[in-house]
């Protein structure tokens, strides 16, 4: 039995065959499969950067063992700023470093390698990644630029008194829009609700948090607002699905901004291999290959997010406390 495993971190592609009349393994190739999405919030960025691998025996067992997927310190790893097609004079560096954590699964754990830069990153500026491969000389390239600003309009936000109403019989709706020729394509929408639970045996308080997911939309490139509807009591419903009646529990909400609205938005190239890479359920299961990544495979691209703080109206409290779908669910005031 002869295999070919090829990895990156978003997705997992599995190919073999028996060995019949046809003979499936070539010569060897070295394929880079990249993996980076690049956050202008983020102080720290990391890279996923491994190999595809050919061999004999059982590929399961070849992807237990980090050589096989893994180029260790035989990289040259980094990012270059550009600005109107010009080189804007800094060169963003990028070193191996281990993850301790990874969960398990198919590939070697709990150890990976990955590649990290601490820096910060201009949203007016492109970036240009190129890996250079210091045993063959191999390049890699792929470029990104990042995404534009994200400004709220519904539900307006005072500043004095940010109230947030989930009580409305009527549709509620998340409204907002993005700079002049922003290139954010693709966007998800949730609300972060904050609360603590005390233990009435060990008096022991932990801060949670549930996300109540709002909806997506792809942006038109005709409109540069966008909205999307939801039912304030699905709020209720989801808190009521996930949070258990425990009589041995008290329930409070944190004081000051208790929600926060949170914007995702990917790019163009992102939101493509997202749809790419995710799991066909229709009659056609043959889906089309994305990369954006020169002499290589996988994905270069970018990402944004946007939170904003609110309070609950007074109404919408009551309905946490003593409406039907969350009344037994232990929340004081």
């Amino acid at each position: 039995m002869r295999k070919l495993l090829l990895i990156s971190l978003g997705f997992i592609l599995l190919f073999s065959a028996c060995e019949n009349d046809l003979e499936l393994n070539t010569e060897w190739k070295d394929i880079t499969v990249v993996y980076g999405l690049l956050n202008q919030k983020d102080s720290v960025h990391y890279l996923k950067i491994n190999k595809a691998y050919l061999g004999e025996g059982n590929a399961l067992i070849m992807a237990q063992v980090a050589d096989s997927s893994t180029y260790f310190n035989n990289l040259d790893v980094r990012i270059e700023e550009w600005k109107n097609g010009q080189y804007a004079n800094k060169t963003i560096i990028f070193d191996t470093t281990t993850i301790y954590d990874k969960e398990s699964g198919t590939f070697y754990y709990p150890k990976q390698l990955l590649y990290k830069s601490n820096t910060k990153l201009d949203s007016s500026k492109e970036y240009r990644l190129k890996i250079t491969n210091k045993i063959t000389g191999k390049v890699i390239t792929a470029h990104t630029e990042l995404l534009k600003n994200i400004y709220i309009i519904k539900p307006y936000r005072n500043p004095q008194n940010p109230l947030v109403n989930f009580t409305s019989k009527e549709s509620i709706s998340v409204q907002f829009k993005i700079d002049e020729n922003g290139n954010s394509r693709y966007f998800q929408v949730y609300f972060r609700f904050h609360y603590t639970e005390q233990d009435k045996n060990t008096l022991i308080t932990t801060k949670k948090f549930l996300d109540y997911y709002v909806g997506e939309s792809v942006f038109d490139n005709v409109n540069s607002e966008i909205s999307i509807s939801f039912l304030g009591e699905s709020f209720y419903s989801m808190l009521n699905s996930k949070i258990s009646n425990n009589p041995n529990v008290i329930r409070k909400i944190l004081p000051g901004e208790e929600i926060d609205l949170l914007i995702y938005a990917a790019n163009d190239e992102f939101y493509t291999y997202m749809q790419a890479v995710k799991p066909s359920t229709g009659i056609v299961q043959e889906k089309p290959e994305f990369t954006n990544i020169e002499n290589g495979i996988g994905i270069f691209a970018s990402r944004y997010y946007i939170k904003a703080g609110y309070n609950l109206s007074p109404v919408s409290l009551d309905s946490l406390y003593y409406g039907r779908l969350t009344k037994d669910l232990g929340f004081v005031r």
